[in-house]
């Protein structure tokens, strides 16, 4: 088959697929946004209200605020080792007590022995 001018026709150019900033972009679009909302909102509302399986409780210093936790109660930086064996004293069993501060969980110890015992009973779990 024989093309005017004896040429083939030059081929199409080639599409590039969709980068990562495009996508973001497109989600970002204004008729998008309230969906959005919506998905970030249920997000955030089961990551506060869904239970969450703790075998490991200690006793809980009680105060804790959603997102917050306990930040509320510390106080000044310069006194944070008397806010917990405060903490420890008033809450603790054993030597060990839990917090929350900005939605982490914290588990205070108060002793050489306490911690021996932590660290005999879960070793892979302690994080110092």
């Amino acid at each position: 088959m024989r093309f005017p001018f004896g040429r083939l026709p030059p081929p199409p150019p080639p599409v590039a697929p969709p980068t990562l900033l495009a996508l973001g972009e497109q989600l970002l679009a204004p008729e998008y946004r309230p969906y959005l909302a919506a998905v970030a909102a249920l997000l955030l509302a089961l990551r506060l209200f869904w239970p969450r399986r703790r075998p490991d409780s200690f006793s809980k210093v009680p105060g804790a605020l959603p997102l917050l936790g306990n930040m509320l109660q510390l106080g000044q930086p310069e006194a944070l080792v008397e806010r917990f064996q405060e903490w420890l004293d008033e809450h603790g069993q054993d030597g060990v007590c839990e917090c929350t501060l900005a939605g982490m969980r914290y588990i205070i110890v108060g002793g050489h022995d306490a911690v021996m015992e932590l660290m005999r009973q879960r070793p892979d779990r302690l994080v110092c």
